[in-house]
This record gives structure tokens, C-alpha cells and sequence, in this order.
């Protein structure tokens, strides 16, 4: 079942709106637990992530409480202009898009 969540864009290292962080239970729902390896697909307002063994990054946190923590250029390009994004989370997949200028 897909569930969607709005996010306000962080700043980082004086880089604004250039954070997004998503953490606990509905992230460990949707096959995203501590530990657990993923990959990132960007593109122009969207970034996909996808539960992967071989993937190249990894949840940080703890069990009972799972983080994605994304900050950077990378980022605030692909979100530009937006103050908020849309993480839509399904079974092993999390896509995130623009959302509110």
C-alpha cells in the first residue's frame, strides 16, 4: 500500500533547503530498517530509493528508529525552488518529489 508524507526541505552548511531527513517506523514499514542497503536514482525534482543488498548506501539509526539523512548540492539542485518535497513510500521504494515553491 502506498502511503505519501510531506517533508520540509532542510538547510545544511549554509546551503538552504538543501536537507531532507526521514526517520523512524514508517521507513522500517516500507523495508527500510537500520542497516539496510539502498541505492538513489536522481533526476530533475525527483529522487528515487530503492531497497537493494547491493546497494551503495545504507540506513543509519538504530532498530527502532530508522534514518535516511540526504543534504547537499545534490539536493538543493534537484529541488530547487521548493520549500517542501512528497515522499511517496511503497514496499522497498521511496519516491520523493518537489513540492511546495
Amino acid at each position: 500500500m502506498k502511503k505519501s508524507f510531506t517533508y520540509k526541505l532542510g538547510d545544511h552548511r549554509r546551503i538552504p533547503r538543501s536537507r531532507v531527513w526521514m526517520e523512524g517506523k514508517r521507513l522500517a514499514n516500507h523495508g527500510f530498517a537500520a542497516g539496510r542497503r539502498y541505492k538513489r536514482t536522481i533526476t530533475a525534482n525527483t529522487i528515487v530509493l530503492t531497497a537493494d543488498d547491493g546497494g551503495t548506501l545504507a540506513v543509519s539509526g538504530y532498530e527502532n528508529r530508522p534514518i535516511i539523512d540526504m543534504s547537499g548540492e545534490v539536493i538543493a539542485g534537484a529541488f530547487a525552488g521548493h520549500a517542501k518535497v512528497t515522499a511517496t513510500y511503497a514496499e522497498n521504494v521511496i519516491v520523493i518529489t518537489g513540492g511546495e515553491a
